[in-house]
């Protein structure tokens, strides 16, 4: 809520861009912009959301796919991926998966 903090995040704006289109891009969506500005902050509150850390994991592909999640969670997953409008088949597919993947290794993570 602050004009300083505005002009931190402004500073760091190429990093952050960097950071978000690493996730993003694999999808097919490039985030060219953001754009800070305290006024919206007042207007939101702060949730928090247990789930997967961002941790680094070095797993092999064989043991991701060895790792099985509920299939309630997978089908779900799908489902309010495909409710998406701005994105492609192809680009649900490959969020989907990533999401799954994701699932995976930290399934096989705790285990």
């Amino acid at each position: 809520k602050s004009p300083v903090v505005i002009q931190e995040l402004n500073l760091y704006k190429a990093k952050i861009l960097r950071n978000i289109n690493s996730y993003s891009m694999p999808l097919g969506i490039e985030i060219k912009d953001v754009i800070y500005s305290y006024k919206n902050f007042a207007a939101t509150t702060p949730e928090t959301i247990k789930g997967i850390e961002d941790k680094p994991v070095q797993l092999s592909k064989v043991q991701i796919q060895a790792s099985k999640i509920d299939k309630d969670i997978e089908e779900g997953i799908k489902k309010n991926i495909d409710k998406i409008k701005f994105l492609n088949e192809e680009q649900k597919e490959n969020f989907s998966n990533k999401i799954i993947t994701t699932y995976k290794a930290k399934n096989f993570q705790n285990n």
